[in-house]
């Protein structure tokens, strides 16, 4: 995905329109208690929601993965992943992240080198849409970040 304006029509690649008080309340800080309906709104996820579920979502799986995996589980691992870029909703989105898993073998020695891996995809994607990076030097402190 580039940072020019998407292509995609799908309904997740649609950003999330910024409503009056959206921008009111992210500008003065004020937290406001939002109802059920609000927080888990019955329509599909705009691509900010989607994308920040789906990171913290693998970011953590990758921080909980086995530090002496067994064989199953590297295979069952890599199947995910795989898995996830075939079937991920947004089409101009699975084409890149197809890309990127096929150009980058899944590491699935431990936690740590998933984690990494996981950390260089998420880079790749930030930088094709022009978000900053994250900085992998001490995998540790990123790993630690998702465990609960």
């Amino acid at each position: 995905m580039s940072k020019e304006k998407s292509k995609c029509t799908d309904y997740l690649c649609v950003d999330k329109p910024k409503s009056f008080y959206d921008r009111i309340f992210s500008i003065s800080g004020i937290f406001r208690k939002r109802s059920h309906e609000t927080r888990f709104p019955q329509r599909p996820l705009f691509r900010s929601e989607f994308g920040s579920i789906t990171w913290s979502l693998f970011h953590r799986l990758c921080a909980y993965y086995p530090t002496a995996p067994s064989q199953k589980e590297k295979e069952m691992a890599q199947k995910m992943f795989v898995g996830f870029a075939e079937f991920f909703p947004c089409k101009e989105c699975k084409g890149d992240l197809l890309e990127e898993v096929k150009k980058n073998k899944i590491k699935v020695d431990n936690n740590r080198t998933l984690s990494k891996w996981f950390c260089e995809i998420h880079n790749a994607t930030n930088k094709k849409i022009g978000r900053p990076e994250i900085n992998i030097d001490n995998i540790d402190d990123i790993i630690n970040r998702f465990i609960i």
